[in-house]
């Protein structure tokens, strides 16, 4: 019996040191507009009910709420079901690519894990920037962009319907041209381009989520080499499409003879002679993109206007762009790029929209045991940039490092000031106390959550060891009742199941059996 007991209470004690597990499925890969569910288990040390919460971290660095206080928050709850801890999304976005963390709470113990999901949405067109008329030995640069690919497109540039390889020196028939290719950015650069380099161009944008996509072949020019652009008249050998003539309104003083010209052997691609005027005016070109912390790129500002995304939200004026209003969406890489008269120039600026930290959500169990794992959380969901985090014990901050001074030196807890977790990997009762925590990114007033107390108690062995007890008792009391209740004749007794009796009929063979030995039935029976 005792030892049957000692058994029973080793199991209970060993249960309460057990291992807090979070197991999540991923990587995920979701085509844009499809559904997708995000499964999320835990072992059964968390007990009967935990408390569970879901976050999602996008490539900017920003954290929202996704499952929060056995609810779904009010931006997804027309997007997602909860299921047995999962979470089910009826569509995906590609807003929806990121880091989502499944934390699971409950029985004086923590676990977290993280999916990684990506959203694949298939290349657009690009947008190509090619220039029509350039100076041999001038510095060009093509462009490519795609802005709607998931994960970023990669490129592939094409000169007269033939694909150009990546470095031009592996392949003999390529020796002599001298171009470099960036297949990550779209970009085909001429150090010094000569008349070799004469042709047709397109690019093809393709990320294996769909058909690669090719620009228009109106977008596709046969670049015109000049000799130079010096204030000398010089003859120009090329050719010249109306298309061209079109790209080419930023030329602003011609003389009439090149007009009379060009109109009248438009669309014949005949070589002729081209006298140009003394000065020549050339009117630059300028572009602008965004590319955001998610790595997504977006044109703002392209054929000399704002693109559809940001009309009214932002107006060009000598030098740059003016926003009427930014959001911490517009954090980012801002490029800028000017072409014109053959060379090309660019430049980057980094915006960062500083939003106040707003009060923090931080969980902190109000009731652990003695010698278990414990983590306390907290978290701004509005501060850009990301907020730091402090924590303090009744009213005391604490250091990030206790080891560093001699009066936290019997404290072993781990700060993460970055995202805000404060672990005890054994609690004790040192640590009782009343915790908070405080959110600050240099913008604006640090925002301090709700005070907690988190109690710290010793594992009850005697109550253990008596329930123990009592639980044996009440099973042996039980059967010995039966066992009396049995022998007095209180049961009721099953009734004896009777043999059943066979028949066996048996007729007499003299009745039966005539003279020749043939048998005949002299009177019917059953049995």
């Amino acid at each position: 019996m005792w030892s049957f007991a000692f058994f029973c209470l080793s199991l209970s004690v060993t249960g309460m040191d057990a291992a807090f597990t979070v197991t999540v499925s991923g990587p995920l890969k979701a085509k844009e507009n499809e559904g997708i569910d995000l499964k999320c288990s835990y072992t059964a040390d968390f007990g009967a009910t935990p408390r569970i919460e879901w976050k999602f971290r996008d490539s900017k660095g920003f954290h929202v709420f996704i499952y929060f206080d056995s609810k779904i928050t009010a931006e997804y709850e027309q997007r997602i079901t909860v299921y047995n801890g999962g979470l089910r999304f009826r569509k995906v976005t590609r807003a929806d690519t990121g880091d989502y963390y499944c934390e699971v709470s409950g029985n004086g113990g923590y676990g977290e894990n993280t999916i990684k999901l990506e959203v694949s949405v298939p290349p657009s067109k690009p947008v190509s920037k090619i220039p029509s008329l350039i100076a041999v030995g001038s510095n060009s640069l093509l462009t490519c962009f795609d802005s709607e690919g998931s994960p970023p497109s990669i490129y592939k540039w094409y000169k007269d319907n033939t694909p150009l390889p990546e470095d031009p020196t592996t392949l003999p028939s390529f020796k002599n041209i001298t171009y470099k290719m960036n297949v990550f950015n779209g970009n085909l650069e001429f150090p010094s381009v000569s008349k070799l380099d004469s042709g047709s161009y397109f690019c093809e944008a393709s990320n294996d989520e769909g058909e690669p996509q090719r620009d228009d072949g109106e977008d596709s020019h046969n670049p015109d080499l000049k000799d130079s652009l010096s204030t000398d008249a010089q003859n120009v050998m090329g050719k010249i499409s109306n298309t061209q003539i079109m790209e080419k309104q930023y030329i602003n003083m011609l003389t009439a003879v090149f007009l009379c010209l060009s109109l009248s052997v438009s669309g014949l691609h005949a070589a002729f002679t081209v006298t140009v005027s003394p000065a020549v005016k050339v009117k630059e070109n300028e572009e602008w993109k965004f590319k955001d912390l998610k790595g997504s790129q977006t044109l703002i500002y392209y054929d000399n206007k704002p693109t559809a995304q940001y009309t009214g939200r932002l107006t060009r004026y000598d030098g740059g762009l003016r926003f009427s209003k930014v959001t911490r969406a517009d954090t980012g890489d801002y490029d800028c790029e000017v072409s014109g008269n053959g060379g090309y120039g660019e430049n980057t600026i980094k915006l960062t929209v500083l939003v106040p930290p707003s009060k923090p959500v931080s969980r902190i169990p109000q009731s652990v045991t003695t010698g278990s794992n414990v983590r306390l959380t907290c978290f701004d969901v509005d501060g850009s940039p990301p907020s730091t985090y402090r924590w303090y014990k009744d009213n005391t901050p604490l250091p990030e490092d206790p080891t560093k001074f001699p009066s936290f030196k019997n404290l072993t807890y781990k700060m993460n000031v970055f995202n805000g977790n404060l672990e005890f990997p054994s609690v004790s009762k040192l640590d009782t106390a009343k915790y908070f925590c405080e959110a600050s990114n240099g913008e604006g007033t640090p925002q301090r959550s709700d005070t907690v107390l988190m109690e710290v108690r010793d594992l009850n062995v005697g109550g253990i060891v008596a329930g123990v007890i009592v639980g044996l008792l009440a099973v042996a009391l039980l059967l010995f009742g039966l066992w009396y209740a049995n022998k007095k004749g209180y049961l009721p007794k099953v009734p004896e199941k009777k043999q059943k009796q066979q028949a066996v009929y048996t007729q007499s063979r003299s009745d039966d059996v005539d003279a020749d030995e043939e048998f005949r039935q002299k009177s019917s029976f059953v049995v």
